[in-house]
């Protein structure tokens, strides 16, 4: 399935979220950015699937399986966990343990504002710049 970047990528009246599709064994499968009506309230929504099918290099099938998650609906400041508008000492606490791999990114997966999957020291100062001004 191809991902296509359309105008919602420029569209005021959207956010973008990117879904990611990772193996067992941590490499990236799929990757694809989807458009999120902007007055959708915060919050996180079930992400459902109902069928899984992989096929290799050549075309043959591989096992695969489906498994549902979240979509999670965020603001944009960097670090702001609960969406509250404000960034607070316990939320930067929980952006350097998601760092340092002690929690999983999905604890405050607004600190990864590249949306790499990871949280880096550049983020760790955008949300501390963020909690000095908010």
């Amino acid at each position: 399935m191809p991902c296509r970047h359309g105008t919602a990528d420029r569209h005021p009246s959207f956010r973008m979220a990117r879904v990611i599709l990772v193996a067992t064994s941590g490499a990236t499968l799929f990757s694809c950015r989807v458009a999120i009506d902007a007055t959708a309230p915060l919050g996180n929504y079930p992400l459902s699937c109902s069928s899984a099918s992989a096929a290799d290099g050549e075309g043959v099938p591989q096992p695969a399986i489906c498994t549902p998650g979240t979509v999670i609906v965020q603001n944009r400041l960097p670090g702001d966990c609960n969406g509250d508008g404000v960034v607070t000492i316990d939320e930067l606490i929980r952006g350097v343990n998601i760092s340092l791999d002690i929690l999983p990114l999905s604890v405050c997966p607004a600190f990864d504002t590249n949306f790499d999957g990871k949280v880096t020291i550049d983020e760790l100062i955008a949300a501390v710049n963020v909690a000095l001004t908010t």
